[in-house]
Formats: C-alpha cells, structure tokens, sequence
C-alpha cells in the first residue's frame, strides 16, 4: 500500500486510516490467496487525459448549434461546454 493514496485523508483520524489501511491490506491478501489480480494504485495509474461525458440530445443540438452560429467566439474565447449544462 502506498501512502501517498491517503495524502487527501491527512486530516482525519489516525486510527480511522489504520483501520482502513488493516482492510485493504486483508482485502489485497484474500486476493493473492485466490490468486486474483490486484488493482494498480490510483497514484501510479496513467490517465489518456479523455474525458467523456454524456449530455442530452437537446444540449448536444444547443452546442452545435452555439458553435455552427458563433465560430469566432468559440475560437477566441474558449468557448466551453459548460456554459450549455
């Protein structure tokens, strides 16, 4: 287990993180023993930096639209997604 998974956890309690550092360690040991494969940590995971979000057809159709309409402005100015949700 590596620490730095539980940077973000810092803060709380001491015996709450060894608690659940006990369970992941019986969890990864139950595992090896079923001869399962154990799940790389998040900290050295490689991420594609893709990210796919799912929206409604009808903002689908009001950002096509905005950028069909308004190129420039979606070129210049970042136009972002976000404005649409």
């Amino acid at each position: 287990m590596q620490k730095k998974e539980w940077c973000r956890l810092s803060g709380l309690d001491p015996t709450f993180l060894k608690g659940i550092e006990k369970l992941v360690s019986g969890v990864i040991k139950d595992m090896e023993k079923n001869k399962e494969p154990i799940p790389q940590p998040l900290s050295i995971k490689i991420y594609s930096g893709k990210f796919v979000v799912r929206i409604s057809p009808d903002k689908h159709r009001e950002g096509s639209s905005h950028v069909i309409h308004h190129p420039l402005q979606c070129i210049f100015a970042s136009c972002s997604l976000g404005s649409f949700a």
